[in-house]
């Protein structure tokens, strides 16, 4: 009885997100970015998914109530390459097995085919959207504070160890990665892993809102430090190349900029080289691929081992099985019967991630559980959307100096160094589609908004309105963008 008594109040809130889909899906990201879950429910009924299902069903109410002849804001191209990856998903649980044991089904992980497919829904719905100015620094403002509750979360579990348990029910944080005594007694160390995702809400802050350079460089070199505390070295190379690349897309003078840089990298090393063996451990198991840096051998060495095994994973059964799975990939669901034979020693080596479709690489990821045409049809839409934003940014963003375009720059380089990152250092189609996803959402609604401020009369159609607006950009002369 008193669930029943939330219906109503929750069916008001419902309503009330549903008429404002902009605020909706930026509390969305809000909600994923933090981690948030509720005790007791299934795992995968995550409040970011539950959300995501509601924008999905507004959405597709909004058009039926306004007789729209389709619920979602479709272009062929990329679009129809990410239908084709959708219906090879299709494909993929004919052949292999949906994982819906409810269903008959003698496979499990049938939770990541729905995920999967909520996740390309909600693009498709969510790309009808329009953003404000208002809504960006919103969205910017919650993603900040988004990514400091799991770091508050692991820095309880440190101090207080009970307190940090207890938050986690409600906020996700891997608080197994922070040291307790023991383990540090056996050599342990923490890695404050959701400092990571701090780190990266960082770096839009500094170039979008900060206009004072000074602060601006304290911020990145704050970014830097939060991601090294993390001690993944893949995500150290990625912040260094977003703040790479987008000093050199604002900066006036990019030959200045370039050996500005270059500098600080070089006196960034110098310091590395002296300090090394004092720096906390995480910081050094972030530094330890660079091989003339001094870090503590037995950290050296763990960071090297977990290369090993990957190397091992790859060679041993990734590229034997490219073959087997090519014309139609593993899919996402597994056959139970082959844990059967699980032993302890088993789990955590190159077979155990082998069979669980981990293989911590991009491209193994497409084409063993993907296949070919999941290959293609999934790197031909992230190719088309970085092309799309790229001509977008020279034809429009350059031209204007507001937040919006700068925004649209950077998500440009984000996008950009995100694919790379997916294709060259890690990767996993389930991990990464819906990261990848929301940033191809934020690039298509503000391309939206730069096409109606160039149209040259209000209440145009969209579609008729695009070519006339791209046209009338070619032909504006170069305003002042705002460089640093």
């Amino acid at each position: 009885m008193p669930l029943i008594g939330l219906l109503i109040p929750a069916i008001a809130v419902a309503c009330g997100l549903i008429s404002r889909p902009a605020s909706l899906a930026v509390l969305i990201a809000f909600v994923g970015t933090a981690g948030l879950t509720i005790p007791g429910m299934p795992e995968m009924l995550t409040p970011s998914l539950l959300l995501r299902m509601l924008f999905i069903g507004g959405m597709i109410l909004s058009v039926a109530l306004r007789h729209q002849r389709q619920p979602f804001s479709f272009r062929r191209n990329p679009d129809g390459w990410l239908l084709l990856f959708a219906l090879n998903l299709i494909l993929l649980m004919w052949v292999r097995g949906s994982g819906f044991a409810m269903l008959g089904s003698s496979t499990y992980g049938g939770t990541g085919y729905m995920k999967l497919f909520i996740t390309l829904a909600f693009y498709f719905a969510a790309i009808r959207i329009r953003f404000s100015e208002q809504d960006a620094k919103w969205l910017l403002g919650l993603l900040l504070m988004a990514t400091i509750l799991p770091a508050v979360v692991q820095l309880m579990a440190s101090i207080a160890p009970s307190t940090g348990e207890a938050l986690s029910h409600f906020i996700r944080a891997n608080i197994e990665q922070v040291a307790d005594e023991s383990m540090q007694e056996q050599g342990g160390y923490s890695r404050w892993t959701s400092l990571a995702s701090l780190s990266y809400a960082l770096i839009p802050v500094a170039y979008l809102l900060c206009r004072r350079k000074g602060i601006r460089f304290l911020l990145i070199g704050s970014a830097f430090f939060l991601v090294a505390m993390s001690g993944f070295r893949s995500r150290l190379i990625i912040v260094g190349l977003t703040v790479f690349l987008t000093e050199m897309a604002f900066s006036k003078d990019r030959m200045k900029t370039f050996f500005f840089w270059g500098a600080v990298g070089l006196a960034g090393l110098a310091f590395l080289m002296i300090t090394a063996p004092l720096l906390p451990p995480a910081i050094q198991r972030a530094v330890a691929f660079l091989g003339f840096i001094p870090v503590d051998p037995d950290i050296a060495q763990g960071a090297q081992g977990t290369i090993d095994w990957r190397v091992d994973l790859w060679r041993d059964y990734c590229l034997p099985n490219v073959s087997k799975y090519l014309l139609i990939g593993r899919g996402l669901a597994h056959d139970i019967s082959r844990w059967a034979w699980l032993q302890s020693g088993w789990y955590q080596g190159a077979e155990f991630f082998y069979y669980m479709g981990r293989y911590h690489s991009g491209p193994f990821s497409l084409l063993l559980n993907c296949g070919l045409l999941g290959t293609i049809s999934f790197t031909a839409f992230f190719l088309g959307v970085i092309a799309d934003a790229w001509k977008t940014v020279r034809r429009y963003a350059f031209r204007n100096d507001s937040l919006l375009s700068r925004y649209y720059v950077y998500l440009t380089i984000w996008m950009t160094v995100g694919v790379f990152s997916f294709y060259v250092i890690f990767g996993d189609v389930e991990a990464s589609l819906g990261g990848l996803l929301w940033t191809s959402i934020l690039l298509r609604v503000l391309k939206k908004n730069f096409l109606m401020e160039s149209r040259p009369e209000a209440g145009m159609p969209e579609v008729g309105g695009q070519e006339s607006g791209v046209r009338q950009l070619q032909r504006t002369e170069r305003s002042n963008f705002r460089r640093f």
